[in-house]
């Protein structure tokens, strides 16, 4: 299945992903954003209104939270040439519930809205999700590592795994006291930054941290995971 926002803009292929149970679709660029890695977004406001159409004035359908999600779909034909562009259409599941309407672009994690950070509180944190398990740590200087395990859940021999994490520029450990003496693959790059929403780019991974949001958005998973400092009593791999 192909996105299209409107007709001038270019769009990227759809990307199923089986071991979740989640479809993810690639988000079509937008003027001079670049896709994002992810099939949705996080929404980067308070109460943001969804509405019925894309002009301020226009009945809200829906009330959105800080550190929900939307889906980019193909507005409606009649609003799809000339919907104004600081207005995208989304669409929100609220458990099962799907709703659709206009938000405005600022009120979203895009790309284009995102600036690298030239410093930033030190801290770290854990997630886990499937069979995915991880660890990031954020340095002053708007840095980032991500460290995953990445051996007990793979199909692939200790060597190609040692491989793949080279070609990503990762360090490969065997025996990381971090994931119970699996092995890991470390990866780093610059911390992008829009209101409370961080961008971990390289690693296409988004973090919400306020007052009312604390989730980390995995590819593929378009949930709210809650991130930890604790390391877990055991990890669950699930094998294909």
């Amino acid at each position: 299945m192909i996105l299209q926002i409107f007709p001038n803009l270019r769009t990227d292929c759809r990307a199923t992903i089986v071991s979740v149970l989640v479809s993810a679709f690639l988000l079509t660029s937008y003027g001079n954003a670049e896709p994002s890695p992810l099939g949705y977004l996080p929404v980067a406001g308070t109460d943001v209104a969804l509405k019925k159409e894309p002009n301020l004035h226009s009945p809200k359908v829906s009330t959105i939270a800080y550190g929900d999600i939307v889906t980019i779909v193909d507005p409606p034909q009649n609003w799809a040439a000339r919907a104004p562009k600081i207005w995208i259409f989304v669409e929100l599941d609220q458990e099962g519930s799907k709703t659709r309407g206009w938000v405005l672009k600022t009120d979203l994690a895009l790309p284009e809205n995102f600036q690298a950070l030239q410093s930033s509180d030190p801290t770290a944190f854990r997630f886990s999700v499937v069979d995915h398990y991880a660890v990031v740590s954020v340095t002053p200087n708007g840095r980032y590592s991500y460290k995953r395990a990445v051996c007990l859940s793979s199909s692939y021999t200790i060597e190609k795994i040692r491989q793949d994490c080279s070609a990503s520029s990762g360090i490969f450990e065997e025996n990381d006291s971090d994931f119970y003496e699996d092995c890991s693959c470390t990866t780093a790059g610059p911390l992008f930054r829009y209101r409370e929403v961080y961008w971990l780019r390289k690693a296409d991974i988004f973090w919400i941290q306020n007052e009312s949001a604390s989730c980390v958005f995995y590819p593929a998973f378009p949930y709210c995971i809650t991130p930890t400092n604790k390391i877990p009593n055991r990890i669950v791999v699930h094998f294909a």
